[in-house]
Order: C-alpha cells, then structure tokens, then sequence
C-alpha cells in the first residue's frame, strides 16, 4: 500500500520552475534518443551501434 502514497504525494508535488524544467528537459532528451535511434537503425551501420 505504500507505492500508492507515493504517486498521491508526486502528484501533489510543488511544480517550482525548476522542476518543470527538469521534466521538459527529460521528455526532450528522450525524444531525441529516440530519434536518433531511428535514424542509426535505418541506416548501414546499425549493426555496430546494437
């Protein structure tokens, strides 16, 4: 029962700028892994990088 409490609290987190910032931060850096890794799968040098 205590992971519940857990998100309650997260989601009551204070959003400070700082920390939206961080979130952002995060989102973009994971779209661009993920853009990136498409582009290396498509192209001929896939099997190095995997």
């Amino acid at each position: 029962m205590g992971e519940v409490q857990v998100y309650q609290v997260l989601l009551r987190y204070d959003w400070t700028p700082a920390f939206q910032a961080g979130v952002v931060l995060s989102i973009l850096s994971f779209g661009a892994l993920m853009v990136l890794r498409r582009i290396y799968g498509n192209s001929k040098r896939s099997e190095s990088i995997t």
